[in-house]
């Protein structure tokens, strides 16, 4: 955590205040789009200005006028009359003062389950089903107007007194029976009744039910036809009254989009775009690309890396920013992001995670409790860099407790590391707090990871007709991690390196085509790590001398080959299984194909090398699908559609025909060289045999 003396922290709040104030003088730019007679002609014609944004009104002259954006100079509020020209439509950049608030025209806004990082449906199964969607809130977001769809499919095995609870901030709001969501699929909640209500940092909105199937309910809990599902045609529908207000609200919006102009070629404005492209990843939900390099676009963010008087100031949907200002955004210095300017000094970033005990609450999880029949699920999500590094050694401590299991009746729970069981234990006697401590294997870890604790609750036979006891769990903050040794070179491979990249990172940058490829690695990490990666653009030949600890590498094939990685793309070669003589992958050098390779480079220094051979542009989408696998080796490789992970080294070998080495010679002729040796050792002991026998 970044320490300031109080004056310095009190003279930038108000130096940032005072220059959130509005604009008296017309001293700002704005594209007119059309005047109107009356307020209400103006309305009915916004449908026929979609999509645009930042749409707001102004009266003058006795006309109501229709403006859009709003720009520092006429240099700027060109780029969006230009964009308006391309689609025919006409429009004139005016002068004008700082619209108020009560200008500015709402826009209607979804939050989907993609958004939320949730790519597929959702599936709630059991006899009571149970789930919670966290939507992103902001303090200037209001639920006038707004509408929560949720796309729900209940299996067909329920009977008529299947019921499912929506409740929207612990508060229910409606009740169906299940055989209703065949009739009305979508259900369509609105929450006009929080207006005014304070709402935290997430809407949350709760979906359980209570399913049955028969009579006896023990045949239920082992029915696997009790289940429901959430379709990825939910989303939370609200309007936003304007363009964010803050630097705060600019980067939270969860949905957005973000254009950067292309940088030509210039090293601050390509180091500022990264330092951007991190802290926009480790804010997002979901690994979908956020940042791309472009036009100004009519619909999204738009950010300008470019020197003027203030570090960073929002007008609008857009971002001006300079170099100096992107590392101080990057920093994590956000007491100050309330406001819509910012000035000020990048702090070099003295925050370390210290070893020992970690609680769940000091990582966002308070306690929680759930109540059932079956299993009641509790998901921890925690990243390596909140447990100070790469752990050796891993211990949980749980905390829990429970009501009591009554005689006969089975509970039980389960500990799931990623997905991988690693304990269980049984529950029985009275309720009280209990506590489990588990060591967690580090061979599972990833960068992001998720701990799920599983408890069971099952009753005896003849129990399950009528009434019945349900369990009670809870889950307490002060469960905590502990860290008992780290390890100094942990296994790198493309799930485990952002893990591992810690600290101070330098990026390196070989043609230009490759800046939108590092962008989008460095947004990657800011996602997986969940905070802004402090990185800086330096020059190859100065790599070894900037203290880093890691490195980002965008190089093309010729010039990757220094660096001696895994694979070398600059020659043709094969990759085979030493052991089976299995050829996994055949490379010509007149193939398009793109790699991303990690391995420890002089030094024990990480790299993440990304190459690219006769291909313009890289397939971005593919190579987040092939990170979001969760790889396991040190080598990925995309060849049009197809993408590959290989742990070249210790368990793959890769052949260069063209170089002749000893390797293709190993793999060629080892049999050879097995069978020579042989029949040299039985000469050698057919020959010793003799003379022996001969002594004798």
């Amino acid at each position: 955590m970044r320490r300031f003396s109080g004056l310095t922290l009190l003279l930038v709040l108000l130096l940032g205040l005072a220059r959130s104030l509005p604009a008296a003088a017309e001293d700002l730019q704005a594209v007119r789009l059309a005047q109107y007679a009356t307020m209400d002609k103006l309305t009915e014609a916004l449908p026929g200005h979609a999509p645009l944004h930042d749409l707001w009104w102004r009266e003058k002259n006795g006309k109501f006028e229709l403006l859009a954006g709003i720009f520092p100079d006429q240099h700027h509020a060109e780029l969006l009359l230009a964009r308006l020209r391309q689609g025919g439509r006409p429009g004139e950049i005016v002068a004008t003062a700082m619209p108020e608030e009560r200008q500015w025209l709402p826009r209607l806004r979804s939050i989907t389950l993609s958004d939320l990082g949730h790519e597929r449906p959702l599936l709630l199964q059991g006899v009571t089903p149970y789930l919670e969607l966290h939507f992103p809130w902001q303090e200037h977001l209001s639920t006038r107007g707004a509408v929560l769809r949720l796309d729900l499919h209940a299996s067909q095995v329920l009977r008529k007194e299947s019921t499912v609870t929506i409740a929207v901030e612990g508060v229910p709001q409606i009740t169906l029976a299940a055989a209703e969501l065949g009739q009305r699929p979508e259900l369509t909640l609105r929450l006009d009744a929080f207006d005014g209500q304070r709402i935290g940092p997430e809407l949350d909105v709760t979906v359980s039910g209570s399913l049955v199937a028969s009579d006896d309910r023990c045949l239920d809990l082992r029915n696997k036809g009790m289940w429901l599902t959430i379709g990825q045609g939910s989303a939370l529908q609200l309007r936003q009254p304007g363009p964010p207000r803050s630097l705060r609200q600019f980067f939270a919006e969860p949905a957005a989009q973000f254009t950067l102009p292309q940088t030509g070629g210039d090293n601050g404005r390509i180091e500022a775009a990264c330092r951007l492209a991190g802290l926009i990843g480790s804010l997002a939900r979901s690994d979908r690309p956020r940042v791309r390099l472009g036009d100004y676009a009519i619909e999204g963010h738009n950010i300008f890396i470019e020197p003027q008087g203030d570090d960073a100031r929002v007008l609008g949907s857009n971002l001006y920013v300079t170099p100096a200002g992107a590392a101080l955004l990057a920093s994590r210095w956000f007491p100050a992001l309330v406001f819509s300017r910012l000035s000020g000094k990048s702090r070099p970033d003295d925050s370390s995670t210290g070893q020992g005990g970690i609680t769940f609450e000091a990582m966002g999880h308070p306690s929680r409790s759930a109540r059932g029949t079956g299993d009641l699920v509790f998901s921890v999500d925690f990243t390596t860099l909140q447990l100070g590094g790469w752990p050796d050694k891993l211990l949980c401590t749980l905390h829990y407790t429970h009501t009591p299991v009554m005689e006969h009746n089975q509970a039980f729970v389960r500990v799931r590391m990623n997905g991988v069981l690693v304990e269980s234990q049984e529950i029985f006697g009275a309720g009280t707090r209990r506590s489990l401590i588990v060591a967690l294997p580090t061979q599972y870890f990833q960068a992001k990871n998720t701990l799920e604790l599983i408890f069971s609750s099952y009753h005896k036979t003849g129990d399950c007709m009528g009434s019945y006891p349900e369990l009670e769990i809870a889950l307490l903050q002060d469960s905590f991690f502990t860290v008992t040794d780290t390890n100094p070179e942990p296994p790198l491979t493309l799930t485990s390196y952002p893990a591992i990249f810690t600290g101070k990172g330098a990026l390196v940058l070989g043609a230009p085509a490759y800046v939108s490829s590092l962008i989008r690695l460095v947004e990657l990490q800011g996602f997986q790590q969940q905070q802004a990666p402090d990185l800086s653009l330096v020059d190859p030949a100065r790599l070894a001398e900037g203290g880093f600890r890691y490195a980002v590498l965008a190089l093309d094939a010729a010039e990757a080959e220094a660096k001696k990685p895994p694979l070398d793309l600059g020659h043709k070669l094969i990759v085979k299984n030493p052991l089976s003589e299995v050829t996994l992958l055949e490379l010509d050098t007149n193939e398009p194909v793109i790699a991303l390779q990690t391995f420890y480079g002089p030094d024990k220094l990480p790299l993440l090398l990304y190459t690219q051979r006769h291909t313009e542009q890289a397939p971005l989408d593919t190579v987040t699908e092939m990170l979001s696998s969760q790889p396991q080796g040190n080598v990925g490789i995309v060849r049009g559609k197809e993408h590959y992970s290989l742990e070249i080294g210790k368990k793959l070998r890769a052949i260069y025909p063209e170089k002749r080495n000893f390797a293709l010679y190993w793999m060629q002729y080892r049999l050879q060289f097995f069978i020579l040796i042989g029949a040299l050792l039985f000469f050698a002991l057919l020959y010793l045999y003799h003379r022996l026998a001969k002594e004798r």
